[in-house]
């Protein structure tokens, strides 16, 4: 079973609000056999300005929530600790392999082609998967790859 480590400060109705992102991280890590010992839910008085959506903790086998209640930020963080790896092509593969197991193909189009926008590894993988390249940036912004 999953620790759930909440901070103090943290409202019982925003944990509440957790339970369906839990859920399915729990899931997943069981059905994929990932180790996960704790999620960890952090919160920011004055908002979350700098911090991640997610991040993932090998030697820890956790994962820290700040803002990812998508199923994507999910996914990302549980392909690190699948693959004991940061935003390396083998995580990236990892990333589009749970992408194309838990989202709805379009979802899933969707999240590799921002994954490929965002990490240079999952590049030349999208292409391969598809058919065609990402483009380098999302509409409307300048280009942030990682």
């Amino acid at each position: 079973m999953i620790r759930l480590i909440v901070p103090e400060d943290k409202p019982v109705e925003k944990v509440d609000a957790w339970k369906p992102t839990i859920a399915f991280l729990e899931r997943v890590s069981e059905t994929e056999k990932i180790r996960v010992d704790s999620v960890i839910l952090h919160s920011h008085p004055e908002g979350s300005i700098g911090c991640y959506d997610g991040e993932a903790d090998f030697d820890e086998y956790s994962v820290s929530l700040c803002s990812g209640q998508d199923k994507e930020t999910i996914l990302h963080e549980l392909a690190h600790l699948a693959v004991s790896d940061y935003h390396s092509r083998k995580w990236a593969a990892e990333t589009m392999r749970l992408h194309s197991k838990y989202l709805s193909p379009r979802k899933a189009l969707h999240a590799d082609r921002v994954l490929a926008i965002e990490y240079r590894s999952a590049r030349p993988l999208f292409a391969v998967k598809y058919g065609f390249a990402a483009p380098k940036e999302r509409r409307g912004e300048a280009s942030g790859r990682k």
